[in-house]
Order: structure tokens, then C-alpha cells, then sequence
């Protein structure tokens, strides 16, 4: 007894959670929060002594199997009422060391109970273990798939896969990981602090709630800590070592918002680029993962910045096991929707659509908790706008209809939204908006020798521009770069960019040769001591611009030696990845970009330059001003930020106006065949089913509608949805019980006909031929139903509608493609892959083909090539004429019938897929980038681009076959996707899959016995280098000592990177067997041994 005493004062002594006391969550709306009285919150052990983990995490909720119940529709369970007795911390007693929520406390955040049919399962399943059947019978087999799991993501014994192999860990309640061996110590803590606040170790009590400290609520004195709202402590030393520190006012006030820290409410927020905008949103995922058990989604524009913020995140967020999986390009690592590991999902909005599809049709949309939309101002874009309102229109849809969780979310910001009121009115969210930056931004404007502030003020005076810069470009940029700062030089087109680079490259050393009297001797400069280490340096981005996939483009070649380097999308990923590094390091100090890069990674500079009021041939309007000028003030490094803007005297008021006025209100894109498609995806999945819902709910949920808004040619919103509805049933896509409600006037025998729409289109799907588009949606002798006596406006999609809505394609590509393949399917030539790639060809490109050029091409072709190209309906006449003359798609002309125009609109995109067919077919052939960029007139970086959206449409095309159960095409058509995303033969796909292994190094490291993923995991760095080393030895490129040694550090880094991937793939590969065994594995179990038992011994799970 003694013994045991001690113990439990031992315990008290380090264990202070249960001097916390309970509070409600504040909430503060004014300029600064108060600090809310609160003792501090000290782990027990809150320096870990283990391992931080390094490799590929599993299920954020793994030990295996994963949480079955996440897919189950579930509410969340209140607290509930307690009278009994209560301790000095407001805790209510239970008994036997357990604990009852207190009373009063708020809703809690805790996981969803039990549906009663599991209560009556598991009643029956033990009946029939007792009576010694050990699976239990057919009432266990259906507990097995809705057994609810924990949603905590805190103080579990973990699984992860790393170096190949499989070890336990535990993850603490502070966030941190242990090993096996050394996590008894903080089990225990943790399991007997949760066993005294009530906390069960499975079940629906498993979950912390508001009433649950230290993570549940806040902790600490301070706001601006990251602490104090819920952050483990590891979480915090990752966010400490990349210089977050604190949080801004504004960001305290942002979350303090009624209902926004606990998942109440969605939030709208803007602020300005480099406010600190992002983590805002982080914390608010990360809560929702590590209390809610919610899944989020984190949807960003470009590809880019999605790669960009998945690093960035599984870096922050690895030390507390949260999983985190890119869902764009070619990353991701699972097939289709998200895995049920994973805990937050990176993708592009084209992607996110897609996903949202996926999870309503597998009836898992209740799992997810937030959806997080950066760059919320895309909404009005004029391409892409539409695709985003979609998404939020849906999701829209899904909460009014009790679709999606209580506690879900939607969260959007941006630093230039306007009309920000009634987006945020749209969506039912908190309104947030601040003008804080942490570095002031000043604008001045530049106007012959002559420089003014903003107001007109001069306050510089240029000296006379020497020959080779003339418009000051190199004097403006060495007046930063001298001091070692930063500049981005932002030009209208690429070709621009690369004229601007090679300017003020050469013009540099004159201006640093001139200034080697004075003040400022740099790193950058010759003088400088440091010169060397710098010089060393660009030696090293030239060798890893000479090892990439394009090699080393010459303007490159001229620019880089003198820290200046250019930046657009005709560079490949990988030269763009190098700059973008070389310029973080400092080893590049200038950019010329398009301006494409403002809303691209983060990349800020000390001074921005714009060299003209212009984007390509479009000027330039606020909302995209602002964006490049926000890039100037580096937080943490500059007091202060410089905008630069070069304009003649007469864009004065242009130039104030960007500057000064009001951004341009939103309108919303969703209109004509957009609204078609948006009605057509909501019609497919259910979310509206008649035509009174369509003219409600549907009207209700768009941003139209509160922005009132008319169509592109001045149709109300009504009226349009009345047109989209009948289009949509002409094609054949939706089929309406009585054609009447939609307006659609037909003879009654057409009526009979299409009231058996539904089950004849089934018939008609599974047919491996089909005439038309319209025999989709039904044909054959009609049978006659009961006539109705009113009309009933209940709308269905057909197959071909809902094969065009769950493979992502708009309803004109559809059309296109169903009419290629139904040919295909008559004849296709296997012997050649160009068949095969023009089935999966790009509507829309992008790429417009030189024709005098392809009629050459077309004439010199092999046998079998001319063969395809006669079977897709390639036509040496058409090509003789547009030779001659380019033809143009849609071009009005009133001698020309609607048909007429059609047929012809629809030969010139046959013509255009072919020549994007010969492309990628180059390509599959391993043809060297610059090769086939020189032989078609294309710069590499669109080539790149190029087989991305051909890898993206492949996949797209593939799901439309699956949904018209053409199975064959199917197969066929999937061994070609993943050769697409990379140009190469079937075996290298293991291997270029690595970020650091091109189709050149691929085939080289292939050929050299590295025929496998697992080989090339398990061999040195050492190997991997030598075998580099004799890649590089065939150039006949011979560099001087400084740069072969750069060259050999550069082939060594590379090494190493190869195998840190190769490890981190492997990794990856055998955890997703282990998580397809977990899923197995929770089907097959009986429903009576609950594997979350095992989660209360290191030894289990």
C-alpha cells in the first residue's frame, strides 16, 4: 500500500492536467483579445527523448484496420447531463476512476455515437458467440461494416512503414512519437489522465470533447502562442523552426469568431498576400483531424503551390502521425477518391470536383469535416470560375440536406476578393477582412528618367540610361541586389521575360565594375569577399539546370553566372524547381516572370518590378495588380516593400487607379454550357431529383442568385435553368418522368417512349456499339405506362449522363469522345500507339498546330500511321486547305447553316487531337524533350504541361468507359495513362515516378540493373552515384576544376536524393498493402472482437 501511495504522488507530481480547470471557449470580436486567465498546461513529459518520424506515415488512425465507421452517416453525440457530484475542477465523478462530461459545458466535439441497429447487432452477434458460432451469424457479418472506430487521433500505439519495414510507435498526447520500447512511460500518463476525465479507450467515448483539456479547447495565457489554441507541442517546435513564432492579432480575432475554433460555422477571410493567411486555415484543419476526427480538404489553383504545401505540410504535421496526400498531377499515391487514411487531401480544383463526385457516390461525404478553398477570388475567373461555384454549390446542396456533418465546414480566403459581403452571404459563413501586413508596400512609378510616389510626388531622379539599359531595367534591379535583396521583374509575355534576363544580365557587370568605389560590396559583387562562395553556387544551379529532363537552355546558360534567371511556364518542372530553389538561396537574386508567378509559390522580394500595365494582351486589372505588388516585403527580413511600376505619362491615372480604386465586383461564370454541366452533376447525384427543386434549391445555392447577375446574353437565371434542362434532355443526358415540366413539347408516342428512358438506356449502356448519343437514352419498341393524371417533374440521369458526370468531362467533350470511341470500337489498330493516344487526346490542348507544317508531316508518314490517321478521319485535302488558310472554329458566317458549321467545327478538332496524337506519341517513344519541342514548334515546359492534361484526360476517358461497361476499351486504355504522364515505355514507370528521376536518367539507371522500385530502394548512394557518374560521362560537355567539382557535388546530391525517394515510394507502396489488408481485415472480423481493444497495450495494435 505504501508502495503504491508513493506511486500515485509520483504520479500528481508530473502529471498537472488534473490541475486544469474547465472553461468556455471565448470568443472576441474586438481590435485586441484579451488573454483569457488560464494556468499554463505543462506536459509531463513534454521534451521527448523519441524518434521524430522520417518516413511514410499510414492512417493517421492506423494501427490497422482503418476506421470503418468513418463511412457510416453518423451525428455527433451531445454531452450528456450530469447531477452527480463534482470535483474542484467542475469534472463530474462517476466512479471507479471514471469521469461524466460537465454539465452545461457546449455541444461536444467528440465522435459520433452508435446508430441503434449496431446496438441491436452486437446484442445478436454475442447471442450467437454463446451459442458457439464464432462468426456470429448474419447479424455479426453486419456489424463488421459499421463498427465505429475512435476519431482521436492523440495517445494511440500507431503503425508506419519506414525503410521498408514496419514498426509500432506511440504518439502522446503532446504530439509526440515514441518508439515501442520508450512509450510505456507516456501510455501510461496518458491512459490514466484520459481514464480520470472520462475518456474510454474505445468506443464512441474514445473522442476528446469541449470539456476534455489540454487539446480539446485552449491552453495557456497567451493567444498568440500557438499553444494556447490546441497545437501539440511538436507541432509547435516544427512551426518555430520555419520562423512562426507567434500569431497576429488578426489571426486571434479570425479564429475567436463565434462558432469558427469549434467547426460551427464556416469563415470567409481576406488579407493581404503575405499576411499570414494560411495558417489561419491550417489550425483549423488540424483541429478538426487531431478532435473532430473530420477529414479536410485543401483545394489550391495551381499545381505548383499544391506540391509546394504538400511538403511544406507533412513536414509540420508528420510528428503527430497526421497523413497527408496530394491528389493532383501525377503524386497521387492512391487510385481514385481519398484512402481512408488519410486525414487532409491537397488538390486542384479540376481534381476536387472529381473527388467530391467520388466520396457523394461512395457515401463517405459525412466524413469530411472542411474544405478549405485558397484563392476564393477564382470564383470569378472567367475559365475556371465556374468549376470552383460548382464545387461550392454542391457543397451548398449538402448541408442543406443534412448530407454532410454538422460540425462541417467551409473556409475560403483571399487577398483580393471583392463583394466579399455576398460571397460570404452565399456560402452562410463568418466574415473576416483585415488590411494588416507584416511589411508596409510602397508604390512608386517610374516615367522616363523620372520616379514619383504614388500621388505624383517626385522623389528620385534617374541619371542617363547607358545603351545597354535603356529603360533603367539593371539600375533599378543592382540598387536592390547590391545590398543582397531580392527583386521580381514582372513582364507581359515569356518572350519578354527572357529579353528583360538577358538585358539586365548583361548589363549588370558594367553597374557592379562602376560601383567598386562604393558603399556596398556584396556577395554579388566581383570585390567581394564572399564572391566566391556565391560564384560556386550558380556553378551548382548550371550543373543541376544541365541534368534536368530539357538540359540547359542557353538564355540560362548566359543569366545565371550573374544571379539573374527568368521564370514562366515554357521551363520544365524540374528548371522551374531549380530556380525557384537558386532564388531561395539566395544564389539568384532576380527574377523575370510572367505574371502567373503572383499566384504561384511563395516567392517575395525586396522590390517589385512591373515593366509594363499589361498581362499577355490584356491589361492588367486590380485584382491582379495587387497580387504582384503584394509579393514585395519579405516578413521576418524586410521593414518594408517596394512596388515599382514602369508606365508612360499618360498611364498615370491608370497607375493611381490600380493602386487606389475599389476591386471590380464578382460575377459568376456559372452560365451556358457550365450551368448545364453543374445541373447535370446535381441531377446525377441526387442532390436535387425534380424540377420545383432545380427552380428552389438549385436557384437558391448559386452565386447568381445573390449577386443577380444575368446570363452572357441577358437571360435570367430562370429562364436559363429552363434551357439547360431541355438541352440536357434532347442529348439524352436526363430523362424527365413528364417532358411537359421541362417545356419540351412532344407528340404523345414520344412521351410513351421516353417514359422507359431509364430502363432502356441500361439495356442500351451495356452494348459494346451504339448508333448515337441518343441511344443512350433509350430506344426499341415502346411500351405504354399508366397515363398520369398530373404532371410529375421527377428528373433521373441516364448512363450517359452519369457516365459523363463521374468521369469529369463537360458535356460537348463527351460528345466528342463518345463518337471516337464508338469508332474505335469498329476498328482499332493495336500495332501503334498513335491509335491508342488519339482515343485519349485532349479536347482542348492548348496547342494549336502549325498546318503547313503538319500536311509535310502527314505527307512522310509510314504506312500504318496514315492508316490510323484515315481511320479517325484525318483528311489530306482539309490539310492542303489549311495549309493555304488556318482555319477557325465557330467563326460566324450567314451563308453557313447551324449544321453545316457543326460538321465543320467538329473536322478541324479531329485535326488538332491527331497532331496532339503525334506528340505525345514521340513522346511515349522517348524521344528527348528538346527533340520534339524543335519538331513541333513547342517549348518544353508546354510539353510537360502537355502530358499532364493527356495523363488527366486518359483517366477521365477511363471512367467513361467503366460507366458504359465497356470493359475491354477500359483495360486497353488503362495501361496507357501512367506512359503518359511521363513519356516512357511500360517498365520505367516505377522509376520515373521519383521527382528526381527524368525518362533519360530512367532508362540509364533501367539498363544499369536498377530494374525495380525495390532494387533501387535497397541499393547505396554510392551505386546510385557511380552509375550517374557514367550517364555523364557520354556528354561531350567538359567543365574547368571549379565546375567539375560542383558537377560531381551536384551527381552526389542527386544520389542521394534518388535513394531518400526510392525509400520514401517503397515506403509508400507497402504501407498501402498494409492499409488494403487493414480494410480486408475489418470486413472479415467478428463483429464481437472490436480491434480497437488491442489499443491499450504496446504489443497490440
Amino acid at each position: 500500500q505504501q508502495q503504491q501511495q508513493q506511486q500515485q504522488q509520483q504520479q500528481q507530481q508530473i502529471n498537472p492536467h488534473a490541475l486544469l480547470q474547465q472553461q468556455p471557449h471565448p470568443v472576441h470580436t474586438g481590435a485586441q483579445a484579451p488573454a483569457v486567465a488560464r494556468p499554463a498546461a505543462a506536459h509531463p513529459y513534454a521534451n521527448p527523448t523519441g524518434d521524430q518520424p522520417n518516413g511514410w506515415w499510414g492512417p493517421a488512425d492506423d494501427p490497422l484496420p482503418p476506421p470503418v465507421s468513418r463511412s457510416a452517416p453518423s451525428a455527433p453525440r451531445p454531452a450528456a447531463p450530469w447531477n452527480g457530484p463534482r470535483d474542484q475542477n467542475g469534472v463530474a465523478r462517476t466512479g471507479k476512476g471514471r469521469s461524466a462530461p460537465a454539465k452545461g459545458k457546449g455541444k461536444g466535439l467528440a465522435g459520433p455515437a452508435p446508430p441503434k441497429q449496431l446496438a441491436e447487432s452486437r446484442r445478436a452477434t454475442s447471442k450467437g458467440l454463446k451459442r458457439g458460432n464464432s462468426r456470429g451469424g448474419p447479424a455479426a457479418k453486419k456489424a463488421r461494416t459499421v463498427r465505429p472506430m475512435p476519431d482521436r487521433r492523440l495517445a494511440l500505439w500507431k503503425h508506419r512503414v519506414q525503410d521498408g519495414m514496419r514498426e509500432t510507435i506511440y504518439v502522446s498526447l503532446a504530439g509526440d512519437v515514441y518508439p515501442q520500447k520508450r512509450g510505456a512511460f507516456a501510455f501510461g500518463a496518458d491512459k490514466d489522465y484520459l481514464r480520470e476525465i472520462g475518456v474510454t479507450d474505445t468506443g464512441p467515448g474514445s473522442s476528446l470533447s469541449t470539456t476534455v483539456e489540454p487539446y480539446a479547447t485552449l491552453m495557456g495565457e497567451d493567444p498568440t502562442q500557438l499553444g494556447y489554441w490546441s497545437v501539440p507541442q511538436s507541432v509547435v517546435w516544427a512551426y518555430s523552426d520555419r520562423g512562426v513564432e507567434k500569431m497576429y492579432p488578426w489571426q486571434i480575432e479570425c479564429l475567436q469568431l463565434p462558432g469558427v475554433a469549434s467547426g460551427e460555422r464556416s469563415l470567409v477571410y481576406c488579407a493581404p498576400t503575405s499576411g499570414g493567411k494560411s495558417l489561419v486555415a491550417e489550425l483549423l484543419m488540424l483541429r478538426a483531424a487531431l478532435f473532430r476526427g473530420r477529414r479536410s480538404l485543401l483545394i489550391l489553383p495551381f499545381v505548383s503551390i499544391c506540391s509546394e504545401k504538400l511538403s511544406y505540410l507533412r513536414q509540420i504535421w508528420g510528428p503527430v502521425g497526421l497523413r497527408v496526400d496530394g491528389f493532383f498531377s501525377n503524386v497521387s499515391t492512391t487510385s481514385g477518391g481519398m484512402h481512408p487514411g488519410v486525414d487532409v487531401g491537397i488538390c486542384t480544383i479540376e481534381k476536387a470536383n472529381n473527388m467530391l463526385n467520388r466520396m457523394l457516390e461512395d457515401g463517405v461525404a459525412k466524413d469530411l469535416g472542411l474544405v478549405v478553398v485558397d484563392e476564393l477570388h477564382l470564383v470569378g475567373d472567367s475559365s475556371r470560375g465556374y468549376m470552383l461555384e460548382m464545387i461550392l454549390l454542391k457543397l451548398r446542396l449538402l448541408q442543406q440536406a443534412g448530407r454532410l456533418a454538422s460540425d462541417f465546414q467551409i473556409v475560403g480566403m483571399s487577398a483580393t476578393l471583392p463583394n466579399v459581403q455576398a460571397v460570404a452571404s452565399w456560402l452562410g459563413a463568418q466574415l473576416y477582412q483585415t488590411s494588416f501586413r507584416p511589411t508596409a508596400l510602397d508604390y512608386f512609378v517610374k516615367i522616363g528618367g523620372h520616379i514619383t510616389d504614388a500621388h505624383g510626388t517626385e522623389v528620385r531622379t534617374l541619371p542617363p540610361a547607358p545603351r545597354e539599359d535603356k529603360e533603367h531595367c539593371a539600375m533599378l534591379a543592382w540598387d536592390v541586389m547590391k545590398h543582397g535583396q531580392s527583386v521580381l521583374m514582372f513582364c507581359a509575355t515569356k518572350d519578354w521575360c527572357q529579353q528583360a534576363a538577358c538585358q539586365v544580365a548583361g548589363a549588370l557587370a558594367a553597374l557592379a565594375h562602376a560601383d567598386r568605389g562604393g558603399e556596398f560590396q556584396h556577395m554579388s559583387c566581383p570585390l567581394s569577399a564572399d564572391f566566391e562562395e556565391t560564384k560556386a553556387k550558380r556553378i551548382r544551379t548550371l550543373e543541376a539546370l544541365r541534368l534536368s529532363p530539357g538540359g540547359l537552355c542557353p538564355v540560362l546558360a548566359r543569366t545565371v553566372p550573374q544571379g539573374v534567371a527568368y521564370h514562366h511556364a515554357g521551363l520544365t518542372t524540374e528548371e522551374r524547381n531549380i530556380v525557384e530553389e537558386g532564388y531561395r538561396m539566395g544564389s539568384i537574386l532576380m527574377l523575370c516572370a510572367t505574371s502567373t508567378l503572383a499566384a504561384g509559390v511563395n516567392l517575395p522580394a525586396k522590390r517589385v518590378i512591373l515593366r509594363s500595365l499589361k498581362a499577355g494582351n490584356n491589361s492588367l486589372d486590380a485584382g491582379r495588380f495587387r497580387q504582384m505588388a503584394g509579393r514585395a516585403g519579405r516578413a521576418g527580413f524586410d521593414s518594408k516593400g517596394e512596388c515599382l511600376v514602369m508606365a508612360r505619362r499618360v498611364e498615370l491615372d491608370t497607375v493611381r487607379h490600380l493602386v487606389f480604386s475599389d476591386l471590380s465586383p464578382l460575377r459568376s461564370w456559372l452560365t451556358g454550357h457550365q450551368l448545364a454541366r453543374a445541373l447535370l452533376e446535381v441531377v446525377a447525384l441526387k442532390l436535387v431529383s425534380k424540377v420545383s427543386e432545380v427552380m428552389s434549391l438549385f436557384h437558391g445555392a448559386t452565386l447568381r442568385s445573390k449577386t443577380e447577375a444575368a446570363g452572357a446574353d441577358g437571360e435570367s437565371l430562370s429562364d436559363e435553368l429552363e434551357s439547360c434542362l431541355q438541352i440536357l434532355y434532347t442529348n439524352g443526358f436526363i430523362h424527365a418522368l413528364d417532358p411537359k415540366a421541362i417545356g419540351v413539347k412532344t407528340p404523345s408516342a414520344t412521351n410513351t417512349q421516353r417514359a422507359t428512358a431509364v430502363t432502356q438506356s441500361q439495356q442500351a449502356a451495356q452494348r459494346p456499339i451504339l448508333s448515337s448519343a441518343a441511344d443512350v437514352a433509350g430506344d426499341g419498341p415502346p411500351r405504354t405506362p399508366p397515363r398520369p393524371t398530373a404532371i410529375d417533374d421527377t428528373l433521373h440521369s441516364t448512363p450517359l449522363g452519369d457516365a459523363l458526370v463521374f468521369s469529369s468531362l463537360d458535356p460537348v467533350a463527351g460528345q466528342e469522345v463518345f463518337s471516337d470511341l464508338k469508332r474505335g470500337l469498329c476498328g482499332l489498330r493495336m500495332d501503334t500507339d498513335l491509335h491508342l493516344v488519339f482515343l485519349v487526346a485532349p479536347v482542348h490542348s492548348g496547342i494549336d498546330p502549325d498546318w503547313n507544317h503538319f500536311a509535310k508531316l502527314h505527307s512522310t508518314m509510314d504506312e500504318v500511321s496514315r492508316q490510323v490517321a484515315h481511320l479517325v478521319g484525318v483528311n489530306e485535302g482539309f490539310l492542303f486547305q489549311a495549309s493555304c488558310k488556318a482555319p477557325s472554329m465557330s467563326r460566324s458566317n450567314p451563308n453557313e447553316t447551324m449544321k453545316v458549321r457543326m460538321e465543320r467545327d467538329r473536322e478541324i478538332l479531329v485535326h488538332k487531337r491527331f497532331w496532339v496524337a503525334m506528340i505525345l506519341t514521340e513522346l511515349l517513344g522517348e524521344v528527348p524533350l528538346a527533340k520534339v519541342a524543335a519538331k513541333y514548334a513547342v517549348s518544353r515546359g508546354q510539353l510537360q504541361s502537355l502530358q499532364t492534361i493527356a495523363a488527366t484526360f486518359c483517366g477521365m476517358v477511363i471512367q467513361f468507359c467503366d460507366r458504359l461497361k465497356w470493359w475491354g476499351l477500359s483495360a486497353v486504355l488503362g495501361s496507357l495513362q501512367p506512359r503518359l504522364s511521363f513519356g516512357v515505355a511500360a517498365e520505367l514507370v516505377p522509376l520515373v515516378q521519383l521527382d528526381s528521376v527524368h525518362p533519360a536518367k530512367a532508362r540509364h539507371l533501367y539498363d544499369d540493373g536498377f530494374t525495380t522500385l525495390e532494387l533501387l530502394a535497397a541499393s547505396t548512394e554510392r551505386r546510385i552515384e557511380e552509375s550517374l557518374l557514367r550517364l555523364r560521362a557520354l556528354e561531350s560537355y567538359r567543365p574547368d576544376a571549379a565546375a567539375a567539382k560542383q558537377k560531381n557535388s551536384v551527381i552526389r546530391a542527386d544520389a542521394r536524393r534518388i535513394l531518400r525517394e526510392a525509400k520514401a515510394a517503397w515506403d509508400q507502396q507497402v504501407q498501402a498493402g498494409f492499409d488494403q489488408a487493414g480494410t480486408r481485415a475489418a470486413m472479415q472480423a467478428p463483429a464481437g472482437v472490436d480491434s480497437s481493444d488491442e489499443e491499450g497495450s504496446p504489443g497490440g495494435r
